[in-house]
Formats: C-alpha cells, sequence, structure tokens
C-alpha cells in the first residue's frame, strides 16, 4: 500500500504538477473518492477510493475504474 502515493508522487513531479487537487465530477463518493491534480503537463489523477471489489489486496481493479477510464481517455 505503500508504493500507491510514491507512484502518484513520481507521476505529479515528472508531470510538473501543483499540490492543488481538485475532485473528479461523477467519482466524489467513498467507493472512488477521485482527484486530479492541477497545473500538471500532463494529467495526473489519484483515487483513494474503498471499493469493497478491490478485496483488500494489493493490487486490483475496482468496480468503477472502467467507466473512469473510459471517460478520461475518450477524451483524447
Amino acid at each position: 500500500p505503500a508504493n500507491g502515493p510514491k507512484t502518484r508522487d513520481f507521476y505529479a513531479s515528472i508531470n510538473n504538477c501543483g499540490a492543488e487537487t481538485t475532485p473528479v465530477q461523477g467519482y466524489t463518493d467513498t467507493l472512488s473518492n477521485c482527484v486530479e491534480f492541477q497545473g500538471c503537463d500532463a494529467p495526473v489523477y489519484w483515487c483513494q477510493h474503498t471499493d469493497p471489489n478491490y478485496g483488500n489486496t494489493n493490487h486490483g481493479w475496482p468496480a468503477f475504474a472502467p467507466k473512469f477510464l473510459w471517460e478520461k481517455l475518450s477524451e483524447y
């Protein structure tokens, strides 16, 4: 679990993000809890979720992830 924030911080750093984040509309509940870093060269998102489908593992695929990723990637 400690590697998640380290990975987030790595991508925020290499994309020159500021410390400020904004909630991602439609993903602010505790099951997703996503924010977007501001001022970045490329988008950086972080979801501190509590999705029970994650199964309390160190790696998993939350139920909201397919919809979230499609919405974000289809913008390109």
